[in-house]
């Protein structure tokens, strides 16, 4: 009655009666209850086995002969199932792939197997080791879309492996199968959106991938709900500000530019972005004013040094000439 009472008290809290818990089932919610189980079972043995057990002297060498045999069947039995099992423990991979043959139809298994797949390439040098564990990643993962569809990370994730996948196959000079991956990415990442309209996340590669492929307005629209969402993000704010400038949509480019410095003051790049988004609008001394900021936060930089003194020779400054054809001898000297 105790190893019953025990066991059942402890897994309560696992039941999911009082309060949700992370996953339907799991062995380590019986590490404590198997100790009632474990004094259940010698009782049972100890009753089987005429009550031997319950003796103050008993030892291995007096207990019965069925009992011997019986305790080193159990032993031996576990014991190997143990070694066994150890095997499968040596990296996620091989522990997942080992247990996902076990229950194929959880998505939750499918899906985790897909992320160490991904882990495991995302650690792999070898260019062509790397793509194929990822491709194996992504087939996992659609299972996971298959058993649960409603899943959002799967749909997510599957994006993620085809752009990097694309990029890949791009840089081994496949521009066709790298383009077909990132077809498939947006379909995904689209899906993941769908599921779950307030995750943003996806948005900033969705707006590089069209961006990539010339899709400008479209760019603009996915960074704009991605700055909407993370407006200190400078990689979004850089993308979304130099799309509206190929645009020719230059006030929305400073605008952008102008949002970001508000939030975060005296940061280089939109200061430097300002100033070439006027220089492309001829408006060489609202160029300045911003070119000469990015110029006093890195005095050091001989590329902006040697750029403000052609700027100044363009506008016919004699004074910033000779004043930047000091620095450019000072940046010389420096480097």
């Amino acid at each position: 009655a105790f190893g019953i009472l025990f066991y059942l008290v402890s897994i309560s809290p696992y039941s999911g009666l009082l309060v949700p818990v992370p996953g339907i089932m799991a062995d380590r919610f019986l590490l404590v209850p198997s100790i009632g189980f474990a004094l259940l079972f010698v009782y049972l043995l100890s009753v089987l086995f005429k009550n031997v057990l319950s003796e103050e002297s008993v030892s291995f060498a007096n207990m019965p002969s069925g009992l011997k045999g019986t305790l080193v069947v159990i032993l031996l039995a576990y014991s190997g199932l143990t070694i066994a099992r150890n095997q499968d423990w040596e990296n996620h991979v091989q522990l997942f792939s080992k247990d996902i043959k076990v229950v194929p139809n959880s998505a939750q298994g499918q899906y985790l197997l897909g992320v160490h797949l991904f882990r495991a390439a995302a650690a792999q040098n070898d260019i062509q080791k790397r793509m194929a564990l990822s491709e194996q990643a992504i087939e996992h993962y659609k299972q996971t879309t298959r058993l649960y569809a409603p899943f959002m990370n799967p749909w997510y994730d599957i994006g993620n492996t085809y752009t990097l996948l694309g990029e890949q196959y791009a840089s081994l000079g496949d521009k066709r199968k790298g383009s077909q991956c990132f077809d498939s990415a947006m379909v995904y990442y689209e899906n993941a959106v769908r599921i779950k309209p307030d995750f943003t996340k996806p948005y900033f590669t969705m707006g590089r991938l069209e961006q990539s492929r010339g899709n400008l307005a479209k760019a603009v629209e996915y960074y704009e709900k991605y700055v909407e969402r993370f407006p200190d993000q400078l990689d979004a704010a850089s993308n979304l500000s130099y799309t509206y400038f190929m645009l020719k949509q230059y006030d929305k480019a400073i605008g952008v530019n102008m949002r970001y410095l508000d939030r975060n003051p005296n940061t280089y790049e939109p200061i430097v972005n300002i100033g070439k988004t006027y220089l492309e609008q001829n408006m060489v001394d609202s160029a300045l004013v911003y070119f000469e900021k990015a110029y006093d936060m890195n005095r050091n930089n001989a590329t902006m040094v040697k750029f403000m003194y052609d700027l100044s020779t363009r506008k016919g400054d004699a004074k910033r000439i000779e004043y930047y054809g000091r620095e450019l001898n000072r940046v010389a000297v420096t480097r």
